[in-house]
């Protein structure tokens, strides 16, 4: 397994209706794939431990591939995170999605969600 690094640059101002590839030039990786770049986010961000989606649970089990791809496939995960309504406001649960992470997620689905 190779190491993969990339950085992201935050912008409170941009928004995901601007043009992405504008706002991700230095946001993404060469490649954005489950296991090395799109697995991290989710798991700082969706799939916390006895969290939201950590499990078995009407909101979709993220801690494996098969469970995004289900609700990839639903348009339920794209509309929720282009919406920037997850994390929902009145969990106390995991960090919000910055701009950067949302944006690689759907460039992610974009390009087929590669394992």
């Amino acid at each position: 397994m190779g190491f993969m690094s990339f950085s992201c640059t935050h912008d409170p101002t941009a928004t995901v209706d601007q043009d992405m590839e504008s706002q991700i030039d230095s946001c993404y990786p060469d490649l954005i794939n489950f296991v090395d770049v799109v697995q991290p986010i989710i798991a700082t961000n969706c799939a916390i431990e006895e969290a939201c989606h950590s499990g078995d649970n009407s909101w979709g089990n993220f801690t494996t591939y098969s469970g995004i791809v289900e609700k990839i496939e639903t348009g339920a995960f794209v509309s929720r995170v282009a919406g920037g309504t997850m994390p929902p406001d009145y969990t106390d649960g995991p960090y919000p999605l910055d701009t950067c992470s949302r944006q690689i997620l759907l460039l992610w689905i974009e390009q087929g969600f590669p394992l």
